[in-house]
């Protein structure tokens, strides 16, 4: 029979044949089993490039554990959560790729010296004299999970991707027809006359009938009403008042000083605005019109037309400076002239210190009192925790408060408060702790049902408390014979706000139907006042906030009125003043800046997502599901 085969394999029919079982056999669920056996185990490929799963997972589990920290205590993210933060990883990853598809297309190379300074300026590196510190850099990467190498390499190619990003929108341009029409709208200044009338500055009315008043106390009960008031029965253990019974020895104290000594001598620190020149005779010549008295913002301008540039440094450290001999010079000039020009390895350097942050040296007797409260704190803390569950079998055989140890550091009171903390006579309730244990404390007795047993309960700043409601007071409206001089002195209130009203508005009308406000006031016996020119963005000095959109809404000579916290204001548009870039250079310069900026930012994500369209993204589903799930 095999025999048989083999020779009649030989013709076409019998092969056509043969292919045709074979295709037969794939469809029945053999090509199943094939196609299995190539299964591709990436999350997704990116031009080409493979993203594995273990790179995603270990992306996935960084940004769950930060999501995780700020959610509320005890929550877990949720499966629609998870699934949201995979696909945010697997994303970021695909742009990521595509970048660095694109560096590598245009051979972008990091510089080893530019790797180093930038991994020497991050402040997680730094040690507490402010320089790299190479003990606290590997602590940081194995707390990350990432060997040296691994983390030069992704720097690497986050400085050659920064490189190429910023190459696409350093180029951004804005035309005038754009900045104008924004600077002029954010730097437009309005001035206004107006008239204050404080509630406090109207006549006091005649005082009412009995019946008025009482009239006002029936109408009015939520004003003349007492708050809910609650009597509890509070014990709390806290380290603040445990400290207070706490001894530190002068070895400890001594130890500590030693140990954050770093932290009593710090280097000085220096603010410098530097212009680098190419060649000494540009730089003298910035420097000439630097001393004649321009503006950081004008040498900023020239600096650019001369081909320079222009860095500032804010509160820097000598090491944070891009040059050691640049940082010498900035450090021996004079703050607040301009120096130079000196020659470093950069070039030509013109600077000037703007500020100056001295160093300082706290000797052990100034810090002895701040770290005797500091260590005594702690020595309670650890205190309070040994003492909780003695806390707790004294509550549990006690739980209406009655009766609490005199060893364990308790504070225990008795007393009626409110739902602000306040007693009935209006006075802060004395309730031990900080403040936001207090705020707890009361918070939780308005939470308590009356004679409810208490239990120990933990509290904020490593506190514990218990308490017990005994007795609540609803509110209820006073009577009017206790309250009556309270109502008196509301309604005065309410009649001198109305009449400050009244004259606030017929102030406006006389102004919008043509009298000048100046001669509106003096009509009534008042006068004006000019308030100074504002912006709309903020108010001047004088000018309240609830005048500036009514104001920028006003046409010219028109009057607007508001009300503020202690009073009215008629106000009315005096004049306008419309910037250009010719009046206000530099502030002009300024909008111009922003908004290339902020193109230039545009211009980028348009660069990115064009990568990304041209990387034909492909993401496996399933895979990042199962990501996900974990």
């Amino acid at each position: 029979m095999l025999s048989f085969i083999r020779h009649h394999l030989g013709n076409w029919f019998a092969r056509i044949l043969f292919l045709v079982l074979v295709i037969a056999f794939m469809g029945w669920g053999v090509g199943d089993m094939l196609r299995n056996i190539g299964t591709d185990t990436a999350v997704a490929h990116v031009a080409g490039r493979r993203i594995e799963p273990a790179a995603v997972q270990a992306a996935y589990q960084q940004e769950l554990e930060r999501v995780s920290q700020s959610l509320p205590n005890g929550e877990q993210p949720t499966a629609q959560l998870r699934q949201l933060i995979a696909q945010q990883v697997i994303e970021r990853l695909i742009t990521q790729a595509a970048l660095a598809e694109e560096t590598e297309r245009l051979d972008l190379v990091v510089p080893d010296a530019a790797l180093r300074q930038a991994v020497f300026a991050m402040p997680a590196f730094q040690g507490r004299n402010g320089a790299f510190d190479h003990a606290q850099f590997e602590q940081v990467l194995a707390a990350n999970g990432l060997s040296e190498n691994q983390f030069l390499g992704l720097m690497r190619q986050n400085l050659s991707q920064s490189a190429l990003l910023d190459a696409a929108g350093v180029g951004a341009a804005v035309p005038s027809a754009l900045a104008a029409p924004l600077f002029a709208y954010q730097e437009e200044t309005r001035t206004a006359s107006a008239v204050l009338l404080p509630f406090a500055a109207a006549p006091a009315p005649k005082p009412p009938d009995e019946a008025v008043l009482k009239r006002w106390w029936a109408n009015h009960p939520w004003t003349f009403s007492t708050p809910e008031y609650r009597r509890i029965r509070l014990v709390v253990l806290s380290p603040d008042v445990v400290a207070t019974h706490e001894t530190v020895s002068d070895a400890a104290l001594q130890d500590a000083y030693a140990e954050h000594k770093a932290d009593y001598d710090k280097p000085e620190r220096r603010s410098a605005e530097i212009l680098l020149a190419p060649d000494q005779a540009k730089a003298n010549a910035l420097a000439a019109r630097w001393q004649a008295g321009a503006s950081w913002a004008e040498m900023q301008q020239a600096a650019k037309d001369a081909g320079a540039s222009a860095v500032s440094l804010d509160n820097a450290l000598p090491v944070e400076f891009p040059d050691p001999v640049l940082a010498k010079d900035v450090f021996a000039a004079t703050p607040g002239s301009v120096t130079g020009p000196f020659q470093t390895p950069l070039g030509w350097h013109v600077v000037e210190v703007t500020n100056v942050t001295g160093g300082s040296n706290v000797t052990f007797a100034d810090a002895k009192p701040a770290l005797e409260k500091s260590l005594a704190r702690q020595q309670a803390v650890s205190d309070v925790l040994k003492r909780v569950t003695q806390f707790e079998d004294a509550v549990a055989a006690q739980p209406n408060l009655e009766q609490m140890p005199g060893d364990l550091g308790l504070v225990g009171l008795t007393g009626t408060l409110d739902a602000q903390g306040l007693t009935e006579q209006g006075h802060p309730a004395p309730l031990p702790g900080s403040d936001a244990l207090r705020q707890t404390i009361v918070k939780a007795a308005f939470a308590a049902q009356p004679n409810q047993m208490a239990s120990v309960v933990q509290g904020p700043d490593d506190s514990y408390y218990a308490l017990q409601v005994q007795k609540i007071t609803p509110p209820h409206v006073q009577p009017y014979d206790i309250v009556k001089d309270k109502v008196l002195a509301d309604w005065t209130a309410h009649e001198q706000r109305k009449e400050q009203n009244r004259m606030a508005a017929e102030l406006m009308a006389a102004v919008n139907d043509g009298t000048p406000l100046a001669d509106a006031a003096a009509a009534e016996g008042l006068s004006a006042i000019t308030l100074p020119p504002t912006r709309r963005d903020a108010p001047a000095a004088g000018v309240p906030e609830q005048l500036l959109d009514p104001l920028f809404a006003l046409k010219p000579h028109k009057a607007t009125m508001v009300e503020t916290a202690d009073g009215f204001m008629t106000a009315a548009l005096v004049a306008i003043t419309d910037p250009t870039s010719a009046t206000d250079p530099i502030g002009y310069g300024e909008i111009r800046d922003q908004l290339a900026s902020s193109i230039g930012g545009d211009i980028q994500q348009v660069l990115v997502g064009a990568l990304r369209t041209r990387a034909h993204p492909r993401i496996n589903v399933a895979a990042m599901q199962q990501i996900a799930q974990q």
